[in-house]
């Protein structure tokens, strides 16, 4: 897990006035970011932006086909995990 999105740099984050971090409840959408590993038999993979990893699982792929290929680019939405740090929640092929 991590604690806190990379900074905006070009326009693909969502504006979170001048904090470090997400906040506790809400979304950055629209970011830009590549599918660094997924395993479709555990359903589970990892998101890369920038230097960060965020996790995510089968059930956000917005296309609802359930698997997705490593390398592919996507536009992801973050959000609070259950488990504290940050998850990609919605994660659309590009």
């Amino acid at each position: 897990m991590v604690d806190r999105p990379p900074e905006p740099q070009d326009g693909n984050l969502a504006v979170w006035g001048n904090s470090r971090r997400l906040p506790q409840q809400g979304l950055a959408t629209n970011i830009f970011a590549v599918v660094e590993q997924f395993s479709e038999h555990a359903g589970i993979g990892t998101v890369r932006v920038g230097e960060l990893l965020f996790p995510f699982h089968c059930a956000v792929i917005s296309d609802g086909s359930r698997t997705v290929a490593d390398g592919s680019d996507v536009v992801v939405m973050l959000g609070v995990s259950r488990a504290g740090g940050y998850q990609a929640v919605l994660v659309t092929k590009v």
